[in-house]
């Protein structure tokens, strides 16, 4: 018994034992300002939420919108709470029902902007693909995900909850990592299963959605364009090279 504590207590500081006590506070503090920063965005995005909410109804986009902007600021205040707490007070480092905590949260925020994010590239795509297939409101007109737009939150709630929570499947779980609780560096099956493969098949869906999208755009604008000019061949590689990062860099920073 003796023995698993040791072991236990050697595991829970193994991240912190990497950084002096000054580079640990310099973390922390970098930690403690840029969710601040994050919550204070967070705030202002959801106050003109609320203001454009009373004008008129949000439509299915500015919804995924505000559900990336919710997990990131829960993300946001459960960043900031754990390293403000060990400065405060150092024990909380060692509280581990404490840590497990703070890493369902941050885990479930994460999960959850994900799917967030692939939710309106797949919305995006549908608008484009399938322009024609739209649902009357009553106060707009909407297509793309929003006849499907009861599974897409069920499964925007359920699906980081879920995933947050299997995590508990291992004895290890979510452990302290210097100035953040999150799945544990020892459970490698834990990162790869709930964190890192999820996150590498959405980065994969997401471009090669967004790239679908750019050249079925760009071949109905080449075959405009070839009208307009009587034939001719369309821009240079290089230029549509560009425009498709600059479509890219508009589109990652519109919803992220």
């Amino acid at each position: 018994m003796c023995n698993l504590l040791f072991a236990r207590s050697d595991e829970i500081t193994s991240d912190v034992r990497r950084y002096t006590e000054h580079e640990a506070l310099v973390s922390r503090t970098l930690s403690i300002v840029s969710s601040s920063l994050s919550l204070i965005s967070g705030l202002i995005s959801l106050y003109f939420f609320w203001r454009l909410s009373r004008n008129r109804k949000l439509i299915f986009r500015h919804q995924l919108i505000l559900f990336l902007v919710s997990y990131d600021f829960i993300k946001a205040l459960f960043l900031l709470m754990y390293p403000a707490r060990v400065i405060a007070r150092s024990s909380v480092y060692y509280d581990v029902p404490f840590c497990k905590v703070v890493g369902f949260f941050t885990a479930m925020s994460i999960e959850g902007s994900d799917l967030a994010i692939v939710s309106f590239a797949v919305h995006v795509a549908l608008l484009i693909y399938r322009p024609n297939v739209k649902v009357n409101t009553g106060s707009a007109t909407e297509g793309g995900l929003y006849p499907y737009r009861n599974y897409v939150y069920i499964v925007s709630i359920v699906i980081p909850i879920l995933l947050a929570s299997l995590a508990f499947a291992s004895p290890i779980s979510y452990t302290p990592l210097t100035n953040w609780c999150y799945l544990s560096t020892e459970a490698v099956w834990c990162r790869l299963a709930l964190s890192w493969v999820p996150r590498y098949i959405i980065i994969v869906a997401i471009f090669v959605i967004y790239g679908c999208v750019y050249r079925h755009v760009t071949k109905q604008y080449s075959v405009v364009a070839r009208r307009l000019r009587g034939g001719k061949k369309g821009e240079r590689l290089w230029k549509r090279s560009l425009k498709m990062l600059t479509f890219y860099f508009i589109f990652q920073c519109g919803i992220g």
